[in-house]
């Protein structure tokens, strides 16, 4: 069975900090949204594969992670345990528009 997974995504890629510095070189934003766009792929392709301790490595391998969902804090195991209960489930992603969108480091986390 292939489930079908489409959303579109917007990325804040933030930046240095201070007025001055809060504008990205051009080189340095292409950089960063070629790795965006790099990683991206990776999970549509683990995802595809039903890799899904490559889609964790995604994430972090640091311990400390932690996903914020509905309210509930989850660590990095069980996003792994989650993630792995879906066994050989293949998810095809598609990707209907990318955002980058520049902002200052702290922005919004207040």
């Amino acid at each position: 069975m292939k489930h079908v997974c489409g959303f579109a995504l917007a990325l804040v890629v933030s930046g240095a900090c201070g007025p001055a510095a809060s504008i990205i070189a051009p080189s340095h934003l292409a950089a960063i949204q070629d790795s965006v766009r790099h990683a991206l792929g990776d999970y549509a392709r683990y995802s595809a594969r039903a890799e899904w301790d490559s889609v964790v490595r995604l994430y972090t391998a640091d311990t400390s992670y932690r996903w914020i969902e509905d309210g509930r804090r989850y660590r990095l195991t069980d996003t792994r345990g989650a993630l792995g209960r879906l066994g050989s489930l293949r998810v095809q992603t598609t990707y209907d528009s990318t955002d980058f969108v520049h902002a200052v480091v702290g922005a919004g986390l207040e």
